[in-house]
């Protein structure tokens, strides 16, 4: 990763939607809990991710500001709410997005298999990354640790 990506972690300031920026005809109401929870959001959230993930980040708070903010606009062009909820929506969106992608680069290391949204050139800088990133590297270590101890913990 360059030293670039990995100092630009600072959040973009994502402003919550007007009314009258809402009020798209084309775009589907949700709530909160629809953005945390339902299925055809997070589907939405895929294409909009897998159109647009070109650089090597291996989390969601790796991703360059700018992206994370094309993504929001993205997903705000897509959906609709009341702009009461605009401060809910962001909190479930961000953790949505983090814990999808999360698990998703879980699985394609441990199958060795790409996300076919993932470019090659992109996969294969990740991949370079998560076996010789230093911090990663504890990280996963300590999960390993922790993911043993609980097993022991459960067979006695």
């Amino acid at each position: 990763m360059s030293n670039e990506q990995s100092t630009s972690r600072a959040r973009p300031n994502y402003a919550p939607l007007t009314q009258a920026e809402c009020n798209n005809e084309d775009s589907e109401w949700v709530t909160p809990y629809m953005v945390a929870n339902d299925q055809d959001v997070l589907n939405q959230i895929k294409i909009i991710i897998g159109g647009h993930f070109l650089g090597n980040w291996a989390t969601y708070t790796d991703v360059d500001p700018k992206v994370r903010e094309l993504w929001w606009i993205l997903f705000k062009a897509r959906f609709r709410w009341t702009e009461e909820q605009g401060p809910a929506i962001l909190r479930a969106y961000n953790a949505r997005v983090s814990n999808w992608l999360r698990p998703t680069f879980k699985r394609a290391r441990a199958s060795g298999v790409r996300p076919q949204w993932c470019s090659d050139e992109v996969w294969e800088n990740l991949v370079r990354h998560w076996s010789s990133d230093p911090t990663f590297l504890a990280r996963s270590e300590a999960g390993k640790k922790n993911r043993m101890s609980e097993k022991a913990l459960t067979t006695q």
